[in-house]
């Protein structure tokens, strides 16, 4: 089913300034609401709204709040596509390769928390989905 409300999407350390000597500082990731989210809607970035997975996805951050990622389900896989960017916004974004690896992570700790195996190969070439290139195949 979908992301409950309140549910925490994972974890990141970061090292503690005052314990550098492998210690860290846990912080927890999360929303209350997920109306807190500024997202785009779920059908405009995937055709299998209703995978845990990609709902974490859709809950990632991106520059300029972009979203410029699409996954596809077809098959035994998920293909994921990067979105083509097109003046002005090209000009002046060009980091949408890191927004793609934070959908990845996100994706990466739905499978951890659902015990789903995660594994991802990176592709490119256009694809079939129009506006978007291929960036890699889940499994």
């Amino acid at each position: 089913g979908r992301i409950k409300e309140g549910t925490k999407i994972g974890t990141l350390r970061l090292p503690n300034p005052k314990k550098l000597h492998g210690h860290s500082r846990k912080i927890t990731l999360a929303k209350n609401n997920e109306s807190e989210f500024k997202r785009k809607p779920i059908d405009e970035i995937t055709n299998a709204p209703d995978d845990p997975c990609i709902q974490a996805v859709r809950l990632a951050p991106s520059g300029m709040n972009l979203q410029p990622w699409y996954l596809e389900k077809a098959d035994n896989k998920t293909l994921l596509y990067e979105q083509v960017l097109k003046p002005p916004v090209s000009l002046a974004y060009r980091k949408t390769a890191v927004d793609m690896g934070i959908a990845l992570c996100h994706y990466a700790l739905a499978c951890r928390r659902f015990g789903k195996p995660f594994s991802f190969e990176r592709q490119s070439g256009l694809g079939d989905k129009r506006g978007y290139r291929l960036f890699g195949a889940l499994s």
